[in-house]
């Protein structure tokens, strides 16, 4: 669970957010009291996500500020600061991937009583644990209390600006949280945070109103948020960035006419008007050698789509997601005879409630020798589907398998059961008419996590 706290300075109240997965909980009131609680359930983590963004951004504006309640302030502006070592920091830009350079920065820092080398340490070892390693916890918990009590001493003066994200001790990615994206925030940010990546935008806004062209060419990805009309996306200001991601919009009647050419290396798109003709053109867009990442969720990328994609080579591709994408049976059928996906670990075919019946044809095939996490969340499954899953070459190397509310009945789970599972790590079977068949899986995968 991730937490945060913030206080006004001057009006005595507080305003408190729990995050975990896609449940979050409000709590505002009086410092001192209990406050008011409000529960929103979200459809999904980035929509989570967007909406505490968005909660936290209105109380800053209204002037509040993030503190830990853990730890009395004082603490935070009082802790030590290590001198400056820019020769450490430099190795470390020229090295993002290795996190050796970065533990040696943290353990400079940490001899001098800085607490972000301990933000660097905590964070390094998560980035490495599996996703269902149980230590993630006690960890997570160290690194909410580091972020915030220190957030704002990290962040200087462009903490009440924006929201950062901390990957592995360094802020990566930032959003305008309380500052017009107009006034080139931007360009103060990289003395403070020498290793970003990534800018959260909304798509209304030209980059070159949020940052000056040196500062753009820093960035290899970009999240454009809200609508997104023909003349926003100007990516050709952006001429570094690989990574792109697009959501809750539309480009307009040629969803992908802005999509520039280049190497891309992940793209991320959510909620656009994609279709069959869409996919083809951003295909066309794209050099199939080096994509590593395509995720189109409720893009109706469609059955028509799917062709586009799988008569491609994409040696590179190690994540697909297809979540909402109207598939049939069929469209998993053209998955299993797909010409070149040799390199995907993660599939994503929730929300394709037709997509059930192909899962046979899909789990036989030779088409995904890596593929190591499979998510079928909302596609109705039967025990025959279950059996054909877990008898499955796949089954053999699936660490993670998202099974939520797939209508399991308890005949399903017993086919589940009786597969060998060697690898499963991580199995999520919430929302299901399991019956007795629930007790049976929990009995089956005791020390897996759900």
């Amino acid at each position: 669970m991730k937490t945060w706290r913030l206080e006004h300075p001057t009006k005595d109240m507080f305003f408190e957010v729990f995050w975990d997965n896609l449940e979050v909980e409000l709590v505002s009131g009086t410092i001192g009291s209990e406050g008011k609680t409000r529960h929103v359930g979200h459809g999904s983590p980035r929509d989570a996500e967007r909406f505490i963004a968005a909660e936290l951004a209105k109380r800053r504006k209204q002037g509040f500020e993030e503190v830990a309640p853990e730890v009395p302030i004082e603490i935070a502006r009082t802790a030590p600061i290590a001198p400056p070592a820019p020769a450490l920091v430099a190795e470390i830009a020229a090295q993002p991937d290795d996190d050796a350079v970065r533990l040696v920065y943290a353990d400079y820092l940490l001899g001098h009583g800085d607490p972000l080398g301990e933000l660097i340490v905590v964070q390094c070892e998560r980035a490495r644990l599996p996703r269902w390693d149980r230590r993630h916890e006690r960890l997570a918990a160290r690194e909410d209390t580091l972020l915030m009590t220190f957030r704002p001493r990290w962040l200087g003066a462009i903490a009440k600006h924006v929201s950062a994200t901390f990957v592995r001790g360094f802020v990566d990615r930032i959003g305008f949280g309380g500052a017009d994206p107009r006034d080139r925030v931007l360009d103060h940010v990289f003395d403070i945070a020498p290793l970003l990546t990534t800018l959260v935008i909304p798509a209304s806004v030209a980059p070159n109103r949020a940052g000056s062209e040196d500062a753009l060419a820093r960035l290899t990805g970009v999240v454009l948020e809200g609508s997104l009309y023909t003349n926003s996306v100007e990516l050709w200001m952006l001429p570094h960035v690989v990574r792109f991601t697009a959501a809750d919009g539309a480009f307009g009647t040629d969803p992908m006419r802005d999509l520039a050419m280049r190497a891309w290396r992940e793209l991320v798109f959510g909620n656009l008007p994609l279709g069959a003709d869409g996919t083809r053109a951003m295909l066309d867009r794209l050099d199939p050698e080096v994509l590593e990442v395509l995720e189109l969720i409720d893009c109706g990328v469609t059955d028509a789509g799917i062709a586009r994609i799988v008569e491609r080579p994409l040696p590179a591709l190690r994540r697909l997601g297809l979540r909402g994408a109207q598939l049939s049976p069929r469209a998993l059928e053209r998955i299993a005879g797909a010409r070149d996906l040799r390199a995907v670990t993660h599939l994503d075919l929730s929300l394709n409630a037709e997509a059930g019946a192909g899962l046979p044809a899909l789990v036989e095939s030779r088409a995904l020798p890596a593929l190591r996490e499979l998510s079928l969340r909302h596609v109705p499954l039967d025990a025959d589907d279950m059996a054909a899953l877990a008898r499955s070459p796949i089954a053999d190397r699936l660490v993670s398998l998202d099974l939520e509310s797939c209508a399991l009945d308890e005949a399903a789970a017993e086919s589940l059961v009786d597969g060998a599972w060697p690898a499963l790590r991580e199995l999520r079977i919430h929302g299901n008419p399991l019956g007795a068949g629930g007790a049976l899986i929990r009995e089956r995968f005791p020390d897996i996590h759900w």
